[in-house]
């Protein structure tokens, strides 16, 4: 059996597709670890280190899960930001140049629901990391030295 690539995260993104339908049908509570899951899965897709329809995919599957979670009325956590945060990280570092601003609308959407304050110091650091992996150091230094402070967080 051929192990990793594609196939695997694939494989693994359908099958938790699966189960959250099937936690649907059996009307079982459905948390943000249950999305959170999903998001990191995509997390793998997007360390494939291969540029183009993989990665893309990846990240858009990302974002669909926070759809999808939001639609099913779970509150998304600061683990599903650093996840999210953490597929367009990984994305830019396998050359994806969508990720500084995909990163950007999920902030965006974050900072409207007011959920800055949650954001932990590593859900922070990973969205800094995103904007310098994506040579967008003028959004990072933003981060660090305005939005940080104003959410209450101490750069580290």
């Amino acid at each position: 059996a051929v192990r990793g690539g594609r196939g695997g995260w694939t494989r693994g993104w359908q099958n938790g597709l699966d189960v959250l339908a099937l936690m649907r049908d059996k009307q079982v509570g459905r948390t943000a670890m249950t999305y959170n899951v999903l998001i990191s899965i995509c997390v793998t897709g997007a360390s494939t280190r291969r540029e183009g329809e993989w990665v893309d995919e990846a990240v858009n599957r990302g974002v669909a899960v926070l759809t999808t979670m939001r639609q099913d009325g779970v509150r998304p956590d600061s683990d599903t930001y650093n996840h999210l945060f953490m597929v367009c990280a990984k994305a830019a570092g396998a050359g994806y140049k969508d990720a500084a601003r995909v990163a950007q609308v999920v902030f965006s959407d974050l900072n409207e629901e007011g959920l800055a304050s949650d954001m932990g110091v590593e859900t922070w650091n990973t969205l800094v990391n995103t904007y310098a992996k994506c040579a967008n150091f003028s959004l990072a230094e933003q981060l660090v030295s305005v939005e940080m402070p104003a959410a209450g967080v101490v750069p580290d």
